[in-house]
């Protein structure tokens, strides 16, 4: 059957537009990366809109960043483990939660297979640095539009 003939997909229509990055995941997944990588754009340019004026960024902003980080990571997370059928435990999800320098690591080494572990380590510090540079960008935006 064909997906444009499943019922299935006429029921429940997808609102998350496929991306073709398989080696990262399902749509879903990669939307949460990509949604981080804007939050932290976003980030940037906040902090170096007030960079440039002298001030400090508002705490209900510096709120708003740090709730939606924890919630995107959170959900990518959740949705990474049960794709690997990966038994969460209440300690890591403390830990992720907390401490996610040491927490997502040792989640990726604990849920990848053998071989594909210290790729999955790769990519993290790969997303990582990306992260950054995207919000020191972001700053530098600001701050360049500001003068």
């Amino acid at each position: 059957m064909s997906s444009a003939t499943n019922p299935a997909n006429t029921m429940y229509p997808s609102v998350i537009p496929k991306l073709n990055l398989g080696k990262f995941g399902p749509a879903s997944i990669q939307w949460l990366l990509i949604a981080l990588l804007v939050l932290s754009f976003a980030d940037g340019l906040v902090s170096g809109f007030y960079e440039a004026r002298h001030a400090v960024s508002p705490l209900w902003w510096d709120a708003i960043a740090l709730l939606s980080t924890v919630a995107i990571m959170l959900s990518w997370y959740h949705q990474d483990s049960n794709l690997r059928h990966y038994q969460r435990h209440i300690v890591l999800n403390i830990v992720i939660l907390g401490a996610a320098v040491i927490g997502i690591p040792y989640y990726l080494i604990k849920s990848r297979e053998n071989g594909k572990k210290l790729i999955a380590i790769g990519w993290l510090i790969a997303y990582t640095g990306l992260f950054f540079l995207i919000s020191i960008g972001g700053e530098g935006i600001a701050l360049a539009l500001a003068s």
